[in-house]
């Protein structure tokens, strides 16, 4: 192997997977819990569709992963499988504040992981440019519309009485918090 793979065994891969699975179902639950707030709302057929989706990409991730050790393409496909279903947490069925904070910041995390996850199929990131824009994607889903909005985001103050307590709320700022998520 060379320094830097990422070797995963089978025993791994298969507890990634039932993690998976139980993390699906509970944002599916989060979501069912407060439907006005879930990004399926009240459809089944949506919700479904929303599980589908997580698992199937973090079953091709997991499959290129034990294909291909070395590449970063199955960690990165797999991250996003996971990632996928945190756009669900930032709801107040989440019930947890911890829940309900991890969901504010990382509710846009899955589209660069898939991003960084095609720039580095097959060897990895080749470019300076290809670099910076992986960067920026993460900058800008998780710093720029997680991060920094959450900051100034308290969810009793929007008129959410039923909303977890955002653990990185500094102080709440409507305009501050509009022009962040605008």
């Amino acid at each position: 192997m060379i320094a830097g793979d990422i070797p995963l065994g089978r025993a791994v891969r298969l507890a990634l997977l039932a993690a998976a699975l139980g993390l699906g179902l509970l944002s599916l639950a989060i979501a069912r819990g407060e439907p006005a707030f879930s990004l399926a709302g009240g459809s089944p057929a949506a919700g479904v569709a929303g599980l589908v989706a997580g698992w199937s990409l973090l079953a091709a991730g997991l499959g290129a992963w034990a294909r291909r050790p070395t590449s970063r393409f199955g960690p990165l496909a797999a991250a996003a499988g996971l990632a996928w279903f945190l756009a669900e947490w930032n709801n107040p069925g989440a019930g947890v504040a911890l829940a309900f904070t991890a969901g504010l910041v990382l509710q846009a995390a899955c589209p660069p992981l898939v991003g960084h996850a095609a720039l580095a199929y097959p060897d990895g990131l080749g470019s300076r440019l290809e670099r910076v824009a992986v960067a920026v994607a993460y900058g800008g889903a998780v710093l720029a519309l997680g991060i920094l909005p959450a900051l100034f985001f308290d969810p009793t103050a929007t008129g959410c009485g039923q909303c977890p307590a955002n653990l990185l709320g500094v102080r709440d700022d409507a305009e501050a918090f509009a022009a962040l998520t605008r």
